[in-house]
Formats: C-alpha cells, structure tokens, sequence
C-alpha cells in the first residue's frame, strides 16, 4: 500500500489517502462499525439454484427458457453479431441442440433446482 492508497486491514472497505486520516475515522467511529463487521456471522454464497425459490413451477420452466432466449440475445449483443440456434437455422445448431448446450451448462453450473422436470421445461 502505498501513503495515498491505505485501506482499513479489518474490513478492507474503507480507503484513505494518508495514515493521519485512517487514525481520525478510526477515532471518530470506523472503529466500532468495523469491529461489528469484523464479528459478524460468515454467510456462505446463495445456491446457484435459489433462482427458482417462491416460484410456481410453470413460472419456473418459463423463467428457465427466458434464461436461454436471453443467452441468444447476448451472444449477438456482445458475441460481435452472431446468432445462434433460436435466430439462425442456417448456424448448422439447430435450436434443439444449441438449447441442449444451454441445458448442460446449467447442469454443470449448479443453477436447476431440485425437481426440475426437463420434459416440462421443453414444452414452454
């Protein structure tokens, strides 16, 4: 760190640009605030399939499928203009295999929720 770069070592949120300021918050209260983050319980990352939670489960399957048509988009948006399965039969990905791909990242990822009934999400 260098003097016009300091940052709290507890919480590593708060910045400073010298160590006369870093010593004043502390002073006027980054102490207490810090120290409470410092005791706060550890809270592991959300599962990946906590999307679905609350959701009935045709709004689920249709969510699922929303995901895919907005991964299509995205590839075109930022992928340079290309499209893909849904948008472009002429792609040699048919839409059922580019879905497919789409199904298998999201297994490998973590993000279908238990119960998920494939043959349901297909019929959207």
């Amino acid at each position: 760190q260098t003097e016009t770069n300091k940052r709290c070592e507890v919480c590593k949120e708060a910045h400073y640009c010298c160590r006369e300021h870093q010593v004043q918050d502390w002073k006027a209260g980054h102490k207490r605030v810090c120290s409470a983050k410092a005791k706060a319980p550890f809270h592991a990352p959300p599962d990946p399939a906590a999307w679905a939670v609350g959701m009935k489960k045709a709004e689920m399957y249709e969510w699922f499928v929303d995901c895919y048509r907005m991964r299509i988009d995205d590839m075109y948006v930022w992928g340079g203009g290309t499209l893909n399965g849904l948008y472009n039969e002429a792609s040699g990905l048919c839409i059922v295999e580019d879905f497919a791909v789409f199904c298998r990242l999201a297994v490998r990822n973590n993000v279908i929720p238990a119960g998920f009934a494939w043959s349901k999400a297909t019929r959207v």
